[in-house]
């Protein structure tokens, strides 16, 4: 877990299919700096990390979504993220 400056965050609503037909959810987009080995990276991390989707799940609910990343995101963008060692791009928001 290192250290990152968010520079950009924007929530956007996106319909997502499911068995029941679509579904509205909320997906944050989000873009931090951070120094990794020495080098300076501009990366857009995983808000909402899930396991099972292997990837950035959505929100259900708005509220959900501002409120997790009002928690991971101070208000003058300092955060903490997790990177990928072997590809520094890759990487998740921690709280």
């Amino acid at each position: 877990m290192i250290s990152a400056r968010c520079i950009e965050r924007q929530l956007e609503r996106k319909l997502f299919a499911n068995d029941g037909g679509p579904s509205e959810g909320w997906v944050w987009k989000v873009v931090c700096e951070v120094d990794y080995g020495g080098k300076h990276y501009v990366v857009r991390p995983e808000a909402h990390w899930s396991d099972v989707a292997q990837g950035d799940c959505p929100f259900w609910k708005e509220e959900k979504g501002r409120r997790l990343l009002s928690q991971r995101i101070s208000p003058n963008g300092e955060c903490k993220v997790r990177v990928n060692p072997a590809n520094p791009l890759e990487a998740a928001l921690v709280g």
